[in-house]
């Protein structure tokens, strides 16, 4: 079984609706993102899934993993960050094959390719055919050649006949 590993932070900050969040709290932020790979594995993976977080500024001392929406986090010890730390699991893994990393951050996706992990980018975690509905969406918002050359004619005559051209 495959074990996915993710940058918390670098994810959150490339996920809209994630991001905001944080404007409640750091903490609104991990719970939200914990609660979207909650239902995002219940649809697509039934892997294990473990976010690693910058420690700083959790309360949490002896920074053990714990468990929210039934996703491991790991939050780091002082001096250490996330990216250290994702590096570190992958690299002391039996079969860095079984691990995937998702992270934008060059250095760690460069590392843990290096140890033989797979490496994706946070839209992996977005639904499938999202580029397919955005597609659909302008196609019913086009308009024809006619269409188009009837507005601006019209918009044209509307600003000869006010005085602005």
């Amino acid at each position: 079984m495959k074990k996915i590993i993710l940058d918390g932070y670098n994810v959150i900050y490339k996920i809209p609706a994630l991001t905001r969040k944080l404007d409640e709290s750091l903490e609104a932020g991990r719970i939200a993102l914990a609660h979207f790979l909650s239902g995002w594995r219940k649809r697509y993976s039934n892997a294990d899934i473990c976010i690693v977080f910058d420690g700083k500024d959790h309360e949490i001392l002896d920074a053990s993993p714990l468990k929210i929406a039934g996703i491991e986090c790991i939050f780091t010890r002082t001096g250490e960050t996330a990216d250290n730390r994702i590096i570190k699991i992958v690299h002391d893994s039996e079969n860095p094959r079984d691990i995937l990393v998702i992270s934008e951050d060059n250095s760690v996706g460069n590392s843990c390719c290096a140890h033989g992990a797979e490496v994706k980018p946070s839209s992996f975690l977005m639904p499938r055919n999202k580029k397919k509905e955005r597609v659909s969406e302008d196609k019913d918002k086009a308009i024809s050649a006619t269409n188009s050359t009837r507005i601006t004619n019209s918009y044209k005559n509307y600003l000869e006949d006010t005085g602005k051209i």
